[in-house]
């Protein structure tokens, strides 16, 4: 949770992405080895590909990161 919360406000962003990555990753494909729902592997796909995108990416210009980077 914690984690979650510092990927929305943008400090420490690709830290907090690996953090989160295996556990979206295992989100992503438990739903192939149980019970198969489109609904949650939809959710679960958005969800990693969102991460890999901020993973690149990073938090941008409006995040904590790029607050205190500048102020240095």
């Amino acid at each position: 949770m914690v984690g979650g919360v510092m990927i929305i406000i943008g400090f420490l962003t690709r830290w907090s992405i690996w953090a989160q990555l295996p556990i979206v990753i295992c989100a992503f494909l438990i739903n192939f080895f149980f019970e198969f729902s489109l609904r949650n592997t939809l959710q679960a796909a958005v969800a990693l590909l969102l991460c890999i995108f901020f993973l690149f990416y990073g938090s941008g210009k409006h995040s904590a990161d790029y607050y205190l980077q500048m102020e240095q």
